[in-house]
């Protein structure tokens, strides 16, 4: 077991830390870092460590992903949303939705599939679901729903999750995730099904 701190401020890379760790002995590799020095790290792990790495969502982008290249085709992710980039989620009404109305919008084939602009329309699909569920559209009634959830699915979250949240008792609305693993078509495979975890993030962090 192991642990390296960066700091993105210091004009290095995460190298030196990947070697560090990789001579641990350890068998899980949780790159807990963001940005494009997450991607990054994932080709610097050696061939010598037999290891998956666990990614953040942050990393797990189709423009992120194509940084790692093949270093990343096995990395893990705890994932909640449908990807755009993902063959498998072709299909899916959301995700077809999405493409349609970016490419009407003017974006081209590498900006829907990048990852980035998927979070934007994530937000924006929030955002017009608590309009919609608001009865006073002022900012104390868009917040109230917001503490008060119990809808389907939104957006590109995926559909098996369910959005609850229960006052400040339970204020966050996603957590559901499924554990998926990269490919080497570019897309992600399903290791463990969605599980919702609702009202347990509270007792998860302290």
């Amino acid at each position: 077991m192991g642990e390296q701190g960066y700091n993105p401020l210091s004009g290095t890379t995460t190298e030196a830390a990947v070697t560090s760790l990789s001579q641990s002995g350890a068998d899980e590799f949780i790159v807990g870092i963001g940005g494009t020095p997450c991607p990054q790290t994932l080709t610097f792990i050696p061939d010598t460590w037999d290891v998956d790495p666990f990614i953040s969502v942050t990393c797990a982008g189709n423009l992120a992903m194509s940084i790692a290249g093949e270093a990343g085709v096995g990395a893990i992710q705890a994932q909640a949303t449908l990807d755009p980039a993902d063959p498998a989620d072709a299909e899916e009404p959301a995700v077809k939705e999405f493409k349609e109305k970016a490419a009407a919008a003017g974006l081209d084939e590498a900006e829907i599939a990048g990852g980035i602009t998927s979070v934007g329309w994530g937000f924006g699909s929030y955002f017009g679901t608590l309009l919609e569920q608001t009865k006073v559209v002022d900012r104390a009634g868009i917040m109230n729903t917001a503490y008060s959830l119990d809808i389907p699915a939104f957006g590109l979250v995926r559909p098996d999750i369910e959005v609850k949240t229960d006052g400040a008792e339970d204020p966050w609305g996603i957590e559901g995730f499924r554990i998926a693993q990269r490919n080497a078509d570019g897309g992600w495979d399903e290791l463990a099904p969605v599980t919702n975890r609702n009202g347990e993030t509270r007792e998860i962090i302290g």
